[in-house]
């Protein structure tokens, strides 16, 4: 418990600076960096490193597919630059045509459903963290912090909640230790405390407002459990632990961000919502 303690500390003293006041371009680089990472740890888990072409390719064009988007470098006008989210289409692109050469290709020891397996977990991981980089580029990086932060509250008041309450497994198969109580613990707690704090923030309480605070925190902290149990379903389907070893007591980047990547999509949907992108001006 004091590794991981630590682990998050220094994790939360690395990005807390580039966060909070690096510009769009350097908040994409930590994305990207990041991406690889997570890119990198599912080629093992899936364990197809041993095509290091692969790997290597996969790993630049995620990473690239992540950073690259029309508000990292804005036009004069402050408009989104067109040329970058072509690139992040062609970053995606790329990939599927790689995964599809190496199965035509490589197919004794690369088979097709592996290779299809690899490559969608991949452009998930890219689509969750390109969303990262969106939300830092908005006018309001609260929506990053958010991002990072429910899926994060959530798992902790899940874990109190499960320890005080929790008697119904919710799913034993994928994740024994995961409780129905818990889960709605840490869904209802996170939900109220958004509420509170986007109350005494904005000094807004009008009631509609508070219940779409409420009603979209929880659904954030839903998409978080679902992350969650997602990541966890591929790990015991190719038997391991961790993703990774970069982060001690937490596994690696991916076991850290598994419930953030889908947190991000859906608060990055939420974001084009005029109701929703007025509560926070």
């Amino acid at each position: 418990m004091k590794t991981r303690i630590l682990t998050g500390f220094c994790l939360v003293a690395v990005m807390a600076p580039v966060i909070f006041f690096a510009p769009n371009w350097g908040v994409s680089i930590l994305f990207a960096a990041f991406c690889g990472i997570a890119v990198f740890e599912i080629t093992g888990c899936i364990g197809h490193r041993n095509e290091w072409w692969v790997t290597v390719l996969t790993i630049v064009l995620c990473a690239a597919g992540a950073a690259l988007h029309g508000h990292m470098v804005e036009s004069e006008a402050g408009e989104p630059t067109p040329l970058f989210e072509l690139l992040f289409a062609a970053a995606l692109i790329m990939t599927a045509l790689l995964y599809g050469l190496v199965t035509v290709v490589r197919n004794d020891s690369f088979p097709a459903d592996t290779a299809l397996v690899q490559f969608g977990f991949c452009v998930y991981v890219v689509f969750g963290f390109s969303a990262l980089s969106r939300l830092s580029a908005s006018p309001h990086r609260i929506l990053l912090i958010a991002a990072i932060a429910v899926p994060w509250v959530a798992d902790s008041l899940a874990y109190f909640a499960g320890r005080a309450f929790g008697k119904k497994k919710l799913c034993p198969v994928i994740s024994p230790k995961k409780t129905v109580e818990g889960a709605i613990g840490g869904v209802a707690g996170t939900s109220v405390i958004a509420v509170l704090l986007f109350g005494f923030l904005k000094w807004n309480w009008n009631p509609l407002a508070l219940t779409v605070i409420f009603m979209a925190t929880a659904v954030l902290s839903v998409f978080s459990i679902f992350g969650d149990l997602f990541a966890s379903v591929v790990k015991r389907r190719y038997n391991i632990k961790d993703y990774g070893k970069i982060l001690p007591g937490h596994g690696g980047i991916m076991d850290r961000f598994d419930s953030a990547l889908p947190v991000a999509m859906v608060l990055f949907l939420f974001y084009q919502i005029p109701y929703f992108t007025e509560l926070l001006k």
